[in-house]
């Protein structure tokens, strides 16, 4: 798929579709994403950006909506210090300091996408 969207990019061609696939719509990038909404700010890179790529290894939209699951589980608390089994995983063996941030940032990132792109 990366090679694809390069070879699109290179030779301008644009990427559109009327109703894409749930398994298509997982499998793009997560950021610089060309469905973005382009009237909501484009946040791609900071603190907590980097550790979703980097600790998280979040690289496409399914990786996202992985990552920012955690938020609809009961037990989880939105702080830093969460007792969640994920956040307490994150913390301990990704190395990340605030989970919950992160999961924060990636559900804000899908819910930057134009409705179609958005699984």
């Amino acid at each position: 798929m990366k090679t694809a969207l390069k070879a699109a990019d290179k030779y301008g061609i644009i990427f559109d579709t009327l109703d894409p696939p749930p398994e298509i719509q997982r499998a793009l990038p997560m950021f610089h994403h060309f469905g973005q909404d382009s009237s909501k700010r484009k946040q791609n890179n900071g603190r907590v950006f980097e550790c979703l790529r980097e600790s998280h290894a979040v690289q496409t939209i399914g990786d996202g909506m992985d990552a920012a699951m955690r938020l609809n589980d009961p037990g989880h608390v939105n702080y830093a210090g969460c007792p969640c089994d994920a956040c307490e995983h994150d913390r301990d063996d990704e190395y990340c300091s605030n989970p919950d941030a992160c999961a924060r940032a990636a559900r804000e990132t899908l819910h930057r996408l134009q409705p179609k792109w958005n699984p």
